[in-house]
């Protein structure tokens, strides 16, 4: 909840700062860059530990990994959908789909920032 909303604002004051066509290529060329050596620091990583653990010729080894991360649960697949649409020229962080438990932790936090509280407060004893 928090990170949705700390995206906001730091994209709204991104669009602020550099509102004009350079800003949008700036931010797209960012994006690409940050991605690109993500997934290269990603792979190294991943063949670092396939040495380790004797894997690296075996395909099959290869083949899950490569499940793994495009297929079921696609995690390379589901940020690369995030980055394509953070690309988009009419992108912003409150168009996204929230997930529902994001939605849920909202509406409680919401109900329990007027809750009264049951008893009184530490520092009310010193007062009286």
């Amino acid at each position: 909840m928090e990170e949705e909303e700390h995206k906001a604002v730091a994209f709204d004051v991104y669009q602020t700062v550099a509102n004009d066509r350079l800003g949008y290529l700036r931010r797209v060329l960012a994006m690409v860059i940050v991605t690109l050596d993500f997934w290269i620091s990603s792979r190294a990583v991943m063949i670092w530990l396939m040495i380790k653990r004797r894997q690296f010729f075996n395909m099959r080894s290869w083949g899950n990994a490569f499940w793994h991360l495009w297929v079921s649960p696609g995690v390379w697949r589901r940020v690369m959908a995030g980055v394509f649409a953070y690309m988009a020229p009419g992108f912003h962080p409150w168009k996204r789909k929230v997930s529902p438990q994001v939605l849920a932790w909202r509406d409680h936090y919401r109900q329990s920032i007027n809750r009264t509280p049951i008893a009184g407060s530490i520092f009310d004893s010193a007062s009286a």
